[in-house]
């Protein structure tokens, strides 16, 4: 599956950019993250690492930062987490793309792994996977 790291602001701000050199305000990226290791080397002096995933939606929320670090299969969960409803955040550009695996424990139960490849096949035939 892939998976598209982006950066987001608040729906509410003008900003728009197409290029991170037009991201002059702090931008929060989990620093565990690969993403922040990704920018981290390109001399991003606006770029902020964070603890959490929590941290940095709040930090979003409150103003204290203009952009943030997500991929946009979990985003939506991300901002709801905090009481962010994803219809106040904007989409500015793709960072990068990964591949994104499912994996189970041998001791997993293989019906329900069986469960879990029937729902893929059907997001897949769907075109929503």
């Amino acid at each position: 599956m892939r998976s598209e790291t982006a950066l987001y602001t608040r729906s509410s701000q003008a900003l728009r950019i197409s290029d991170l050199s037009q991201a002059r305000d702090p931008i929060a990226v989990p620093r565990k993250w690969l993403v922040y290791s990704h920018l981290k080397p390109q001399g991003l002096d606006n770029l902020r690492g964070v603890d959490s995933l929590e941290i940095m939606m709040r930090l979003l929320q409150i103003g204290r930062v203009h952009y943030v670090v997500a991929d946009t299969m979990s985003v939506s969960t991300f901002a709801s987490n905090v009481g962010l409803p994803f219809e106040q955040l904007r989409y500015q550009m793709p960072l990068m793309h990964q591949d994104a695996y499912i994996a189970f424990s041998p001791k997993v139960d293989a019906a329900h792994v069986a469960c879990w490849q029937r729902a893929l096949e059907a997001m897949k035939n769907d075109g929503s996977l």
